[in-house]
């Protein structure tokens, strides 16, 4: 599912400027941060696979 998909008051961005940080998941706030994903795979999902791959799933780093 694209970003653009996503109801507006549902999109992390618009989450975090209203709900803050709390209100997010890691992967969602990675995704903010990074902003863009791929042709492939949305920055939600690219983001929880960065998560997965360095191992930070098993740690409440972000």
């Amino acid at each position: 599912m694209r970003i653009k998909d996503i109801s507006k008051e549902n999109r992390p961005r618009e989450r975090f400027l209203k709900s803050g940080a709390a209100s997010l998941s890691d992967a969602e706030l990675l995704a903010v941060i990074l902003q863009k994903g791929t042709k492939e795979e949305n920055v939600i999902d690219m983001s929880n696979c960065l998560i997965k791959e360095q191992g930070l799933d098993k740690y409440k780093i972000l």
